[in-house]
């Protein structure tokens, strides 16, 4: 490309062996200002254009290439390809200068390569988690598990340029060392694994609320990595938790009651066995008066005495070993603690509701109250929680109940 130039310095009397080495550092120069001209005007069509594309579309791919680095990434090697094809006519006669930037310009290349491909996979890692915030499969390790790969083999193509070597070559002696290399990624190899199989299963994907207890883990996931699960927990610590350990041992994942619609109220209320009695007929007018369900006295119970086949109701006034048959006041108030859940705006009635009774123990007779809050979030769910016991417990002593304490300053 240059000889005109070194048969005109010739002919003005210049002497061979130096008019030569002056046009081929000219000729670098050349190509490295010609590249470096490329690198501006790539910079000017691609790094803004495409921030200015992304700031007039609604879309969001181009706006995410942004941010993970992309146009710029791109914009350092379109000169690199140029100068790189651009030596042998720059530098044409000096062979080893040649070979030997052209090899420091592809590991340069091989380097800016694999940077654009963690880029790549960064942005189309954003772009999977915009189009649903939750997916069911995670591709956090999978990404990961690539950039891994892209990352070796970058490594094993700039040892082969400095060797000389065929990448193939270098990839037969790794063969020979996969021992070592299997005891080295043990880790990031069972994590791949075991990330496949968690997502593969839906066992677990970002956003769910899971809790391990050895781990110290109660709050929702954040990432699913090659060889680490992040989990934020309630309290804003992050607790990390090797990605095998969840295939490995048992963890419970919430995903299936936010699904559902309906977050589970369990809890009891301890009476004192000291109030427990018989419904008097005062007592009785003034359940009736509080709408109870009709019906609710209407309990079956054991024949005694040949009452076989009689109801609460007709043996209310029987007495039998000098004692009422009739219903007790723990009755009333299960009656209304139902009836007021079957009318509560916030309770699932098409799953189980149930007000049952649990064995007594030495701090009173528990009624425990089993049903589904329609809520399921935590901050809306523990409020409408605590308004229904808040309503139970004040209401006890309408039928005449006390609720155990211990001590419990009773007389």
């Amino acid at each position: 490309m240059f000889e005109w130039l070194n048969r005109a310095l010739i002919e003005m009397g210049w002497a061979t062996d130096i008019a030569r080495p002056f046009v081929a550092t000219l000729g670098l120069l050349g190509t490295l200002l010609l590249g470096f001209g490329v690198y501006l005007l790539s910079k000017r069509v691609l790094v803004a254009g495409v921030a200015r594309s992304s700031r007039k579309t609604r879309m969001a791919w181009d706006d995410l290439l942004v941010a993970n680095d992309v146009p710029r990434r791109v914009a350092h090697i379109v000169p690199l390809v140029g100068v790189y094809a651009a030596l042998p006519a720059a530098l044409d006669g000096y062979p080893l200068a040649i070979d030997l930037l052209r090899a420091a310009l592809l590991i340069v290349l091989v380097v800016l390569a694999v940077w654009l491909l963690d880029g790549v996979l960064d942005t189309l890692s954003a772009a999977y988690h915009t189009l649903d915030p939750r997916p069911e499969f995670s591709i956090g390790g999978p990404v990961q598990a690539t950039k891994l790969i892209a990352f070796l083999m970058g490594a094993v193509l700039v040892v082969s340029i400095l060797l000389g070597r065929s990448p193939f070559y270098l990839l037969t002696g790794v063969g020979a060392l996969s021992a070592v290399l299997m005891l080295i990624f043990k880790d990031p190899i069972t994590g791949f694994a075991a990330g496949i199989q968690l997502s593969g299963n839906r066992m677990l994907a970002p956003g769910d609320w899971i809790e391990m207890p050895r781990y110290d883990a109660d709050g929702t996931v954040l990432e699913v990595g090659l060889t680490t699960v992040k989990v934020q927990n309630f309290d804003q610590t992050v607790t990390t938790i090797p990605t095998y350990a969840l295939v490995s041992e048992s963890f419970k994942n919430w995903r299936g009651m936010e699904e559902s619609g309906g977050r589970r109220l369990k809890r009891a209320i301890a009476l004192d066995m000291r109030t427990i009695q018989f419904c008097t007929p005062e007592m009785m007018a003034r359940f009736e008066a509080m709408g109870l369900p009709d019906g609710w006295d209407e309990v079956p119970v054991p024949a005694v005495d040949g009452a076989a086949g009689l109801t609460a109701v007709e043996m209310r006034a029987d007495t039998v070993a000098g004692l009422d048959r009739g219903p007790t006041n723990v009755a009333a108030f299960r009656a209304y603690a139902e009836a007021y859940l079957r009318r509560h705006a916030m309770i699932r009635q098409d799953m189980d509701l149930v007000i049952r009774q649990l064995d007594p123990t030495a701090v009173g007779l528990p009624i425990e109250i089993y049903a589904f809050c329609a809520d399921p979030d935590w901050l809306r769910y523990e409020a409408i929680q605590a308004e229904i016991f808040e309503h139970l417990l004040a209401v006890l002593p309408e039928f005449e109940l006390r609720v155990f304490q211990s001590p419990t300053g009773g007389k």
